[in-house]
């Protein structure tokens, strides 16, 4: 962090800048600006690192989510307060993944992109949060707060481990009358569209062997 901050301070600042429209209206640009407080995936290897944490500062350890990480997050919303009126949390759950394994053991990129098989369904629990609710006063304060939401993440993430769904929102029960979720599918536009992914590596192989042709072509002139 303390190399980050004087330039993540430089960005914030930037996106916090009024400008002014031609009719003289004052703006902000409009900006998501996403973090993971985990600070990486979860692993076996991160899972044992968190509990490890949690025994040596005498905290609950998470069973299924890793404990989050204060001063970025901190940092970035308090150089943002009074520009940012939410903070939208988002808890991810992937179906297939049994009970204790973890994402990466599963779906692995051969089994993703070469076997074609992904997760059957990738499913969101979202949360909003008033900035000016979120206690930015004292950065330990702060940390007790955020560490009750991934508490409460966790709880979410064993309610989908049990039942196959996360807890259903009343709002949406109420205003659509779709029992609390809202379940939409993802398609190709057509059967050949997934061969984009590989157009990057496709396009570099090309490029890679045309100078490998024309080297060939230089050493055979001067041989």
């Amino acid at each position: 962090m303390a190399v980050d901050q004087p330039r993540l301070a430089h960005r914030l600042r930037k996106l916090k800048t009024h400008h002014t429209a031609p009719d003289g209206q004052k703006y902000l640009d409009p900006m998501w600006l996403l973090l993971f407080p985990e600070g990486t995936t979860a692993t076996q290897n991160s899972r044992n690192k968190s509990a490890k944490w949690a025994e040596k500062v005498g905290i609950k350890d998470p069973e299924h989510v890793l404990l989050p990480r204060s001063t970025g997050i901190y940092f970035c919303l308090s150089e943002l307060k009074g520009t940012v009126d939410y903070v939208y949390d988002c808890t991810v759950a992937y179906e297939g993944i049994p009970r204790g394994k973890f994402g990466e053991d599963i779906f692995t990129l051969q089994r993703t992109y070469i076997r074609g098989q992904p997760p059957k369904s990738v499913n969101f629990y979202w949360r909003r949060f008033r900035v000016a609710d979120i206690p930015l006063g004292n950065q330990e304060e702060f940390e007790v707060w955020l560490r009750e939401r991934w508490y409460e993440k966790d709880a979410l993430m064993e309610q989908y481990l049990s039942t196959g769904r996360f807890p259903p929102s009343p709002a949406e029960a109420v205003t659509t009358g779709n029992k609390g979720f809202i379940e939409t599918e993802v398609r190709t536009r057509y059967p050949w569209e997934f061969l984009q992914i590989y157009s990057v590596l496709g396009a570099f192989a090309l490029v890679t062997n045309l100078l490998l042709k024309t080297w060939n072509r230089v050493l055979s002139v001067f041989s």
